[in-house]
């Protein structure tokens, strides 16, 4: 189904993305702190700020237009 095909490319994307990342920390020699509770707190200015700024570059590179 439409759903599955679309939960199963999600997970895809988030895998490749996932290995790209760590390949450009390991060519880069880039030092990220491995630790995932550090790394997945967020307080909500900081997401605010980072919605805000997606949204800015999102209408200002076309919009929902580039989409297509």
């Amino acid at each position: 189904t439409g759903k599955a095909f679309t939960a199963k490319g999600m997970q895809v994307l988030e895998f490749v993305g996932k290995e790209t990342i760590d390949l450009l920390i390991d060519e880069t020699g880039i030092e990220v702190d491995k630790d995932p509770s550090e790394a997945e707190q967020h307080d909500e200015e900081e997401q605010f700020s980072d919605d805000i700024s997606f949204d800015r570059c999102f209408y200002i590179y076309g919009g929902p237009e580039q989409l297509e």
